[in-house]
């Protein structure tokens, strides 16, 4: 639906990369904190999540680990 919307958050995700890639040693440290959180405050019946704004997609893949069938959606993509 949306192509180019002609805004981009890349010089910012540039500069906090650490914190969403989940490969790196900062991205995973949130991902188990993210776990623990929503572990603790979001139901026991696990079912379907929508991660509006998304971005690199950590929460995703924090909801997708603990049970919920994950749909991830941003704006922001690659124009061409």
């Amino acid at each position: 639906m949306f192509r180019n919307l002609g805004y981009t958050d890349a010089p910012l995700y540039e500069k906090t990369r650490d914190e969403y890639d989940i490969e790196s040693e900062r991205g995973q440290k949130r991902f188990e904190e993210l776990k623990e959180l929503l572990l603790e405050h979001l139901p026991i019946k696990r079912g379907k999540a929508l991660d509006i704004g998304c971005n690199a997609g950590l929460s995703s893949f924090v909801l997708e680990e603990i049970g919920f069938k994950v749909v991830g959606i941003d704006v922001q993509g690659k124009s061409n």
